[in-house]
């Protein structure tokens, strides 16, 4: 006997290994495994510094940064082919500076958002989409958070 058989989805269903492997040993640990990777770093913030950060899209679900300076964003690890991830920007208005995005980048209305003054804090959405390996970004301001 197999120890996993495939649907017709292209899920794999496990099957007990052993006489003293049972279903609920086998689910369990891959209900854990799972778990353990759509749980992961989705709800984590991070700490973006200088003028030219990096928003790793695997790294959280909502990056901070209080500006310093012009800032051009770079962005990495998009979503996997077929899927869309959806990040929070938080922006801290740190002087009179602009901002600047990766090349290819959309903005609904077609103008990219323009940076935090005086003593403003926006939020941004970033919505990053993978159709036939092809990563669609959009960013869409939310508002003036303080």
């Amino acid at each position: 006997m197999a120890d996993t058989t495939t649907t017709s989805f292209g899920f794999t269903k496990p099957e007990p290994g052993g006489s003293n492997e049972t279903w609920d040993t086998k689910l369990n640990a891959n209900w854990d495994a799972l778990d353990a990777e759509l749980l992961a770093p989705v709800d984590g913030v991070v700490s973006l510094t200088g003028t030219t950060p990096n928003i790793d899209l695997e790294a959280g679900g909502e990056y901070r940064l209080t500006m310093s300076g012009n800032t051009t964003f770079t962005v990495s690890n998009p979503p996997a082919n077929g899927f869309t991830t959806t990040k929070t920007l938080r922006i801290t208005a740190g002087g009179a500076f602009s901002l600047t995005f990766w090349a290819g980048i959309e903005a609904i209305g077609g103008n990219i958002p323009a940076a935090p003054e005086g003593s403003d804090v926006k939020e941004y959405t970033l919505r990053a989409s993978t159709v036939s390996g092809t990563t669609v970004y959009v960013l869409t301001e939310t508002g003036i958070v303080a």
